[in-house]
């Protein structure tokens, strides 16, 4: 398996005030919501686990150098560097100039 680019990625956001992203995959919070805000209305726990679900689902993992550090907190604030495997990956379309 090709380690994924989340630059090239229809669902890669950049995260306000940050270099991170965060992720708008449609199997998420829905399309174009902002996941921490989405994120305030559900307990933390309650967060966690559906995250851990939609990780499994997606197939995501990241460096375990990333996470530790603090970099790799897929999906609400993460630099894409650190991802090692994503099944939800949707490159963007290519746009013809002219």
């Amino acid at each position: 398996m090709t380690k994924p680019n989340c630059y090239d990625c229809t669902h890669r956001r950049l995260l306000s005030g940050s270099a991170h992203s965060w992720c708008d995959h449609p199997i998420l919070f829905g399309k174009g919501d902002d996941p921490l805000a989405a994120g305030l209305g559900v307990s933390l726990l309650d967060m966690s686990k559906y995250v851990i679900m939609v990780c499994m689902a997606l197939e995501i993992t990241g460096n375990t150098h990333g996470i530790r550090k603090g970099w790799f907190n897929w999906p609400y604030s993460y630099d894409p560097v650190w991802l090692n495997s994503c099944k939800g990956e949707t490159p963007k379309e290519e746009t013809k100039d002219g």
